[in-house]
């Protein structure tokens, strides 16, 4: 699975439970972050869910300077559990 693979099936899924749009942007906003770490270290995406999530979650946060806001926490929580699943099929 690519990341523009598995943001579409975040979206899907935000789609389909009437996510609120605050959920979109912090999804937007987390996967730029995630291209850039991409381009720094060329992983594949499978590498990036194998590491911890609260790793990221640090890193996120160092990246952007602030806290993590808690649709920024569930979209992260996302990504992981609908790559896993994906992962699972």
């Amino acid at each position: 699975m690519n990341l523009n693979t598995l943001v579409k099936h975040v979206e899907n899924y935000y789609n389909s439970k009437n996510i609120h749009q605050v959920r979109f942007n912090a999804l937007n906003k987390i996967i730029s972050f995630l291209q850039v770490k991409l381009k720094e270290s060329n992983p594949e995406i499978d590498e990036i869910f194998q590491l911890d999530k609260k790793k990221w979650k640090v890193e996120y946060e160092q990246y952007k300077q602030n806290q993590l806001n808690g649709a920024e926490n569930q979209v992260f929580n996302d990504l992981y559990t609908i790559f896993s699943r994906s992962n699972d099929v």
